[in-house]
């Protein structure tokens, strides 16, 4: 079996930290993908507006993806091309709260993705939640 293969794709635009918040929500992030797959090395990618470039400055580790619009489809393109370069060995966190990912979770699952979601506790969607199922949820302070 090939060895697997860990990204978290973060939406920025959907959750979204003040300047002042980022670095703390970035090692919360971390923390959860180490305690999840302790084994696996930091893969990110953060999609965010130009206006949350001060927020983005603060973390690291991040392949930065500044995007004037909805970033959804370019996280979504992101994932299946993970998904279609690590068949059976890719685990996903996806950082997020809208439902606008439901049909991406459910197509990354048929093809043997472990997905999860990290996201605050509060406002995140119940479909996003069912969609990844409760052991897969990882709520973010």
């Amino acid at each position: 079996m090939s060895r697997k293969v860990v990204w978290a794709l973060w939406d920025m635009q959907n959750v979204s930290p003040g300047a002042g918040q980022a670095a703390q929500m970035d090692a919360a992030i971390k923390k959860a993908v180490e305690k999840r797959e302790p084994h696996a090395a930091f893969k990110g990618r953060v999609y965010y507006r130009p206006s949350q470039a001060q927020a983005v400055s603060r973390i690291n580790g991040w392949r930065p993806a500044e995007i004037e619009e909805d970033c959804d489809e370019e996280l979504a393109n992101d994932a299946r091309s993970l998904a279609g370069q690590h068949p059976g060995s890719l685990a996903i966190f996806l950082i997020a709260k809208d439902g606008d990912y439901v049909a991406l979770i459910k197509g990354l699952k048929a093809k043997g993705v472990q997905v999860y979601l990290l996201a605050p506790s509060e406002g995140a969607s119940k479909k996003l939640k069912d969609a990844v199922g409760p052991t897969n949820v990882i709520a973010l302070p």
